[in-house]
């Protein structure tokens, strides 16, 4: 069975939960749509995976940015 992702922002206060998806490739497609439509950052996680990612958006403090595009920063949830 493959893992779903629930995607969350963090817009306007604490993560808030927007949407599952079924796959990974469709929830990174996603993650970078809603990030590039709207002020908030997001972020997906598999609870089944362990798999979290983040947006790290342009408009970011220069010393945490490395492009003018919306990145995802990969990481796994310890076990």
């Amino acid at each position: 069975m493959h893992p779903t992702f629930d995607i969350f922002t963090t817009a306007g206060g604490p993560a808030r939960y927007v949407e599952t998806v079924k796959n990974l490739a469709v929830a990174r497609k996603r993650l970078k749509q809603l990030a590039s439509k709207s002020s908030g950052d997001y972020f997906l996680c598999s609870i089944q995976s362990g798999i979290v990612e983040l947006v790290v958006r342009p408009d970011l403090p220069k010393r945490l940015q490395k492009a003018r595009t919306p990145q995802i920063v990969r990481g796994r949830l310890a076990s």
